[in-house]
């Protein structure tokens, strides 16, 4: 595997100190979450988290982000979040895998839909390359 270049590391220590010294700035307002009031456009009413129990750091990062965006009212979208428990495929053991009830083959480009890596380039791998699921 390929070492991250110095300027890459750079970058994310900047971007790192970046986003940690925003709690310094004011608050972002965005227009699209609030309520809707007549003769407005609709508004997202509701922040959906899903997030495994094991897991507490990304809720933790998913607070720390929605607390300091505002909605078009001034209020913290963390008022807006609902907490969903997501499955834990560590929990269900291979019972699925052997029921056929999920298929645990899935090839490279189907992995980069669903976790898109963008410092992956596509043409630098073989996107057919077969990944078997394993638990």
């Amino acid at each position: 595997m390929k070492h991250p270049a110095p300027l890459s590391n750079l970058l994310n220590y900047f971007f790192r100190t970046f986003v940690r010294s925003r709690r310094f700035l004011p608050s972002n307002r965005c227009q699209a979450f609030g309520f809707e009031m007549k003769n407005t456009f609709p508004k997202i009413q509701k922040i959906h988290v899903i997030n495994l129990e094991r897991q507490p750091l990304r809720l933790n990062e998913i607070q720390r982000e929605l607390t300091y965006v505002r909605d078009c009212n001034g209020e913290s979208l963390w008022s807006m979040y609902e907490k969903y428990t997501a499955v834990d495929a560590r929990d269900l053991g291979d019972k699925f895998l052997k029921d056929n009830l999920v298929d645990g083959n899935y090839n490279l480009a189907e992995q980069l839909f669903v976790e898109p890596q963008p410092l992956a380039l596509p043409n630098q791998f073989d996107l057919e390359s077969p990944i078997q699921m394993s638990l």
